[in-house]
């Protein structure tokens, strides 16, 4: 999530700890999708000690069903092109999503 608030997000967040409005936010062109993963990880959690992954292959489809669901709830978007990418660790997941 940290590029949603440091890097290309809507929102700025300043040093008193305030948000305020980007000035030139990614967001004012194009649709993102931010998704804290994996479960355990930031701001995401489970109540199941059985809902964490456990390795790669976890990840990815546990990243996959959110996904399938996000273009249930959301048809508006499933036409739209669509682009994986990620940051720091991420470099392990998103090849592992993009595989299945």
């Amino acid at each position: 999530m940290f590029g949603l608030f440091v890097e290309h997000g809507p929102y700025v967040v300043t040093s008193n700890m305030t948000l305020r409005d980007r000035d030139f936010p990614w967001t004012t062109t194009l649709s993102m999708l931010y998704i804290d993963n994996p479960v355990g990880t930031g701001f995401s959690f489970t109540d199941d000690t059985h809902g964490y992954a456990v390795n790669e292959d976890d990840v990815a489809r546990d990243l996959y069903s959110a996904l399938i669901q996000f273009f249930q709830i959301f048809p508006e978007y499933k036409n739209n092109d669509f682009y994986v990418t990620g940051e720091s660790y991420a470099g392990k997941y998103v090849p592992a999503i993009a595989h299945l």
